[in-house]
């Protein structure tokens, strides 16, 4: 998002490049495990996820190093070739041993085999899709336990518009299309806030009429 560039190099370790200066990182002088890096990834916090080839997985934060590898954590493999990071912040790692998928905290939804329903580990209200929009956009949220949840529309200044969802829900993942047509809104930003027991989350959308 600083708009410099990471690079993993066979052998030199990382490098990061701010259009001026070069800053190196490895095993010499950082906490990167190995100076073989094959894959890199960037968190929606800043932090830096790097696979090392047979180093396991690295975390850097711009100040502190953290390794995962077979011996302190789940990772089948050291060798890590990929890593992606979905809209949850699941960390999703193939190695040369498998698939894993990490998260701080638990992976947000667990995963049951055959016909069972993955049920949330907790509330989540994720940014609508597609945004700008016009005039519809989807909202999707999570529910870890059953409970009333509301979601209500403001403007910027935080008048209540209207409410989207006033209703209880069981555990589980829900959407709903929001169309803005209907509600007669000028273009500009708007809030939508979810209430589900203490959890209380806000997020802007942009509507461009």
């Amino acid at each position: 998002g600083q708009g410099n560039k990471w690079i993993g190099t066979w052998g030199g370790g990382l490098a990061k490049f701010d259009g001026t200066n070069w800053t190196v990182y490895n095993t010499s002088n950082s906490g990167l495990p190995r100076d073989w890096v094959y894959a890199i990834s960037i968190d929606g916090q800043g932090n830096k996820w790097i696979g090392a080839y047979e180093g396991g997985l690295a975390k850097f934060d711009g100040t502190n190093w953290t390794v995962y590898n077979t011996t302190n954590s789940g990772l089948p493999d050291n060798i890590v070739r990929a890593i992606m990071i979905d809209a949850q912040g699941n960390k999703w790692i193939g190695t040369y041993g498998g698939l894993a998928v990490y998260r701080e905290g638990g992976v947000i939804l667990d995963v049951f085999e055959k016909d069972e329903k993955a049920i949330p580990k907790e509330f989540s209200l994720y940014q609508n899709y597609p945004n700008p929009f016009n005039s519809s956009t989807i909202v999707k949220y999570f529910v870890k336990e059953e409970v009333i949840v509301t979601i209500k529309l403001f403007d910027m200044l935080g008048k209540e518009i209207t409410t989207l969802v006033n209703e209880n829900k069981l555990p589980g993942e829900y959407t709903f299309e929001f169309d803005a047509s209907r509600y007669g809104l000028n273009s500009g930003i708007y809030l939508y806030q979810m209430q589900a027991g203490e959890f209380n989350s806000t997020k802007k959308f942009i509507y461009i009429k």
